[in-house]
């Protein structure tokens, strides 16, 4: 916020920071908000047209307030952390945050994600193919990193300015 001020005007400025003041928390509140939403579609898009092998139980919430300055976006499922991080070493990228929080590639399971395939029971979700040898399970070479909430992340980053101007600027 600029505010020119000059000994006629410091009235005038000194009631345009006390509004300022007095909004404040409002605006930090809408600001917050407005970025949780973006984070929200983002993570909320990827994770419905993620690959993923299996049954994709992920349900992106509503932005949760943790307390009255900091709000998250969370997920939820069994299926968060597979299309997050993804799993098995035949995908041969790796989720920028996946050494770092200890989901290593090829740490799936019984250590099954440290062969090139692997069979399973259950749904073959996006992925998974039926297997022409044993009925009821599901081949699978595990899963890409869908980076789904790395990627909302990124996306609130890059709306990050535009929006507190927006929020903040002048009146």
């Amino acid at each position: 916020m600029k505010i020119k001020v000059n000994l006629a005007n410091i009235n005038g400025a000194i009631t345009t920071l006390e509004n300022f003041r007095d909004n404040f928390d409002k605006r930090q509140r809408e600001f917050l908000t407005r970025l949780a939403e973006i984070g929200v579609a983002v993570a909320e898009a990827r994770f419905k047209s993620a690959v993923y092998d299996g049954t994709n139980d992920v349900v992106v919430e509503k932005p949760v307030w943790i307390r009255d300055d900091c709000i998250a976006v969370r997920a939820s499922g069994q299926s968060v952390t597979f299309i997050e991080f993804g799993a098995g070493v035949h995908y041969g990228e790796q989720h920028e945050k996946a050494a770092e929080l200890g989901f290593t590639r090829g740490g799936y399971g019984k250590g099954q994600g440290k062969h090139d395939f692997w069979f399973y029971k259950g749904e073959p979700g996006t992925n998974g193919k039926q297997s022409t040898t044993v009925p009821g399970l599901i081949y699978t070479h595990g899963n890409p990193p869908n980076r789904c909430l790395w990627e909302a992340d990124k996306s609130i980053k890059a709306q990050l300015l535009e929006i507190a101007k927006e929020v903040f600027g002048n009146d």
